[in-house]
């Protein structure tokens, strides 16, 4: 009877064991804020996924998005397209969500619960960029402006002079149309915020400076 005895003793030690590992592991992370009760009727066994994205002036942005089941941690299965601040139906699961931006911007880890409305606050995601142009005598000029992404030397928009442009956060290149061309780099665009660069046209006072004499 003595073995019996220890033995399930051993046993009740181990439940207890093992049941206060399982209460002292962290929860897994949820963040109920994110998931409503949706407004629309949804499919059976369906659940609903809202990008809210908002621009440099704090109005609603319209953005095409694209959305990857995870099937491994290698690769995923794009499911269809999204358009932000419109709601899409999804199947139950976890999506990493690209954003059809330049840059392209990522969100990984967007859980879909059946029935529910996941809701993924992006925010806003966009600045302005105003380039100034001053002659030498601080006169405007409105000169043609490209803009460059700066890791890519990709032309993301074309404006001018003192026509604020909006553009994803991130570093930009400009270039001025005069002649010779101008440029300026590492222009710094934060999200809500209007960046305004300030540059000096100098081609026109070295067209119009005398020529050097004995040339």
């Amino acid at each position: 009877m003595k073995p019996r005895i220890l033995i399930a003793g051993i046993v009740i030690v181990i439940i207890i064991a093992v049941s206060a590992m399982l209460l002292m592991r962290p929860p897994r992370e949820i963040h109920p804020e994110k998931t409503v009760v949706a407004k629309k009727v949804l499919s059976k066994g369906m659940g609903g996924l809202t990008l809210k994205m908002l621009n440099a002036n704090n109005k609603q942005v319209f953005i095409k998005a694209k959305a990857f089941k995870s099937a491994n941690t290698r690769s995923g299965i794009c499911v269809g397209p999204l358009v932000t601040n419109n709601m899409k139906e999804l199947s139950p699961g976890s999506y990493d969500i690209q954003l059809d931006t330049v840059p392209q911007k990522m969100h990984k880890g967007v859980n879909i619960l059946d029935g529910k409305e996941t809701i993924e606050n992006i925010g806003c995601i966009t600045g302005l960029l105003n380039v100034k142009v001053t002659n030498t005598k601080k006169k405007e000029a409105f000169y043609p402006v490209r803009i460059y992404y700066s890791k890519t030397k990709y032309v993301v928009a074309s404006t001018a002079a003192r026509r604020p442009v909006e553009l994803l956060s991130g570093a930009y290149d400009v270039e001025i149309g005069t002649k010779p061309i101008q440029t300026k780099g590492g222009i710094k665009v934060n999200p809500g915020e209007e960046t305004v660069v300030e540059i000096i046209d100098e081609s026109a006072a070295a067209a119009a400076a005398p020529p050097a004499k004995g040339s």
